[in-house]
This record gives C-alpha cells, structure tokens and sequence, in this order.
C-alpha cells in the first residue's frame, strides 16, 4: 500500500521540484531539465544498492530456509512431546 501511494505521488512530487525547487520563476525550463537530472540520480543510486544487495541475496535465502526448518522441527518435537 506505502508503495502505490508512493508511485501515485511521485508526478506531483516531480512537479512540485520543477516549479519551486530547481524553476523558480521564468526558469525557462532548466528546472525541468535539473529535476530529471536529480530523480535520473537517485534512481541509478537505487539500482546500484540493488546490485549491491544481490550478493547477500542467496545467502540471506538460506538463512531464512534455515531458519524455518529449525522452527518447523522444533514445533514437531513440542508436538510429540504432547502426545
């Protein structure tokens, strides 16, 4: 839900930096250009921590894998415990 309402805010919050941040008044459409000069900026910023968080991705994979076996055993044994 947080990401949809994100993605729905994202052209007025593009906007909103072309006019007031990077434009001002009578810009002349350099506030366009800095704005997605900016975003482009900060979306190759995201993908390059993307990258980085792939190579602890098939780690983290065996972790959590890991992990639920142990609790799924551990429920096991507390159940035949009971019985």
């Amino acid at each position: 839900m947080l990401r949809t309402l994100c993605e729905a805010a994202a052209p007025t919050l593009f906007g909103y930096f072309s006019a007031t941040v990077f434009g001002g008044r009578g810009g002349g459409g350099t506030g366009l250009q800095y704005t997605l000069l900016s975003f482009l900026l900060a979306l190759l910023r995201a993908g390059l921590l993307g990258l980085v968080a792939m190579r602890s991705y098939p780690r983290d994979v065996t972790t959590a894998q890991a992990s639920m076996e142990r609790i799924d055993a551990s429920l096991r044994d507390g159940r035949e415990r009971k019985s």
